[in-house]
């Protein structure tokens, strides 16, 4: 299993933009979002595998939120969690052959406790389970719940 934590203010994914470069249109990632995920990548390198992950993943990413001074424990403000996700995948490419092998995701927005600074924890892990239909996944589902 690899377990590491990356203390960076999280920011999601933005969404795509689009351009029309002669007779094509172009989608590409804003900047904002590209130096993010690079950031995330290169805080992440020390903790990158020799070789890269195969098989099916088993992904886990805690979002750990700044805390405002009203907050609760879990995080109700934009951006989606799941743009977090987007963006932490994409950043860790390097980690697995293609991010199609992320089999088991799970993803929870919190905001820090006092003192704690914002950031990701993150695990990745084999998945584990073989191929058992619904009924393997509704099993795993309420275990994780």
């Amino acid at each position: 299993m690899i377990h590491f934590r990356i203390a960076l203010n999280p920011r999601g994914q933005g969404r795509p933009r689009a351009a029309k470069r002669g007779n094509f249109i172009a989608v590409y990632k804003d900047a904002m979002s590209r130096v993010h995920e690079d950031t995330i990548a290169s805080l992440a390198a020390q903790y990158r595998p020799a070789s890269p992950l195969t098989g099916p993943l088993r992904v886990k990413i805690l979002v750990i939120t700044s805390r405002p001074l009203s907050a609760k424990n879990w995080s109700a403000k934009k951006p989606d969690v799941d743009n977090f996700e987007k963006a932490v995948l994409d950043a860790l490419q390097a980690f697995w052959v293609d991010d199609c092998q992320v089999a088991d995701l799970h993803a929870q927005k919190v905001v820090a406790a006092w003192g704690e600074s914002p950031g990701f924890e993150i695990w990745i892990d084999a998945a584990g389970l073989e191929p058992g239909g619904l009924a393997d996944a509704v099993a795993l589902a309420d275990e994780v719940m």
